[in-house]
């Protein structure tokens, strides 16, 4: 009998009051998506720029070798469609979040 006490005891002094801040700022499904989205692009920016940087470094390496050239190219177009991909998400979310306050779904306005 004297042990669920024992054990209950730490649980008791412990329970008191803690807040937990929302770190994103947001209360909406709507604001977590738009900061997730805007965090991609904080991110996305640079690595585009990075691979860009790169393919054009795959075109020097070539040295004018046809093969090379050929990888170069394919890959300077990759990542050309990956960006234009990566940016026309953002578009593609605006388009949807238009039709939907178009369509009168409520609370998506605010997007």
């Amino acid at each position: 009998m004297f042990l669920p006490v024992l054990l209950y005891m730490p649980a008791a002094v412990l329970a008191q009051s803690y807040a937990v801040t929302n770190p994103l700022g947001t209360i909406t499904l709507c604001g977590l998506i738009t900061s997730v989205l805007n965090a991609a692009m904080i991110i996305g920016v640079p690595i585009a720029v990075l691979l860009i940087v790169y393919a054009g470094f795959k075109f020097v390496a070539a040295r004018g070798s046809s093969e090379d050239l050929a990888k170069a190219r394919t890959n300077f177009f990759y990542t050309i469609i990956g960006i234009l991909i990566f940016f026309g998400a953002g578009a593609i979310a605006q388009v949807i979040i238009g039709t939907l306050t178009a369509v009168g779904v409520q609370g998506v306005s605010s997007c």
